[in-house]
């Protein structure tokens, strides 16, 4: 049986992991809205928004806390919107 220390061990391995990703994904969406900015398109983009929810409800099939999933998706989302505002 795993020890909590080890757990923890665990869990700040994968928060590196997910720093270092969001990170680059924010930059990606930073880029995003300077594409969008040239382009004249709007930073909300409903129909793009649906497909990635759809996506990643698919790609949580059989995991039973999928709305903890689309919870931080929720907030992650629209942090990179806000993002591509600037």
């Amino acid at each position: 049986m795993d020890s909590i220390e080890n757990n923890r061990k665990k869990l700040d391995e994968l928060d590196d992991v997910i720093i270092a990703k969001l990170i680059e994904r924010f930059e990606v969406s930073k880029e995003i809205g300077r594409i969008k900015k040239q382009q004249n398109i709007e930073v909300f983009q409903p129909d793009r928004e649906k497909a990635i929810f759809e996506s990643i409800k698919s790609r949580c099939k059989g995991y039973e806390d999928v709305d903890a999933v689309i919870k931080i998706y929720n907030a992650i989302m629209n942090e990179s919107k806000a993002l591509q505002i600037y």
